[in-house]
């Protein structure tokens, strides 16, 4: 087993239910302290992109989307088709990203 997903289980579970407690500041408090022990881990930033996108902080959501398709430039797949992303798909920001990296969408 990977430790880096075990260690980031139980995170997962705490966003979760931090999220919908409404309390989604605390959740990404835990996502930024679980990547600082593990900058690599794709599902906390995955995690930690759809929260700033649903606090509709769209800069922190693109910073961490770069640090995303840096490491893993599959995961454009997701980020395109999940709704959870669909604001962050809107801002110009993210259509100049993703046309960076070469695979725009319609």
């Amino acid at each position: 087993m990977d430790v880096k997903i075990i260690r980031f289980d139980w995170r997962k579970r705490l966003c979760n239910a931090l999220e919908a407690n409404g309390q989604i500041d605390e959740a990404i408090a835990v996502l930024l302290e679980c990547l600082q022990k593990s900058e690599d881990n794709i599902f906390a930033l995955s995690a930690l992109i759809g929260l700033y996108t649903k606090k509709q902080d769209f800069r922190s959501a693109l910073t961490h989307l770069k640090q995303v398709l840096e490491a893993d430039p599959s995961a454009l797949e997701w980020i395109e088709t999940d709704s959870l992303y669909e604001p962050l798909r809107r801002q110009p920001e993210y259509r100049t990203m993703i046309e960076e990296y070469g695979n725009e969408s319609d």
